[in-house]
C-alpha cells in the first residue's frame, strides 16, 4: 500500500471537491479548470487542513529536489 492508498481520495470544503487522484477540482458539480501547480499546492494545503504551511514545506512537496 502506498501513500496515495493512505490519503482521503476526496476533500469536500464548502461548496468545492477536490479529488486528488483525478486531479480535479470541482464546485457544485462543475469542473473548475486550474494550472496543474496550483491544483498541486491545492492539495498540499488541503491535506493540511487548519496548520501553517511553509513556503520552505510547500516547495520540498512540490519540488523535492
Amino acid at each position: 500500500m502506498d501513500l496515495l492508498d493512505r490519503t482521503p481520495r476526496r476533500y469536500l470544503f464548502g461548496p468545492f471537491e477536490l479529488d486528488r487522484r483525478a486531479a480535479e477540482l470541482r464546485k457544485r458539480g462543475i469542473r473548475v479548470k486550474l494550472p496543474r501547480q496550483a491544483l498541486d499546492v491545492l492539495i498540499v494545503l488541503v491535506e493540511h487542513s487548519g496548520e501553517v504551511v511553509t513556503r520552505e514545506e510547500l516547495r520540498d512537496a512540490l519540488w523535492p529536489k
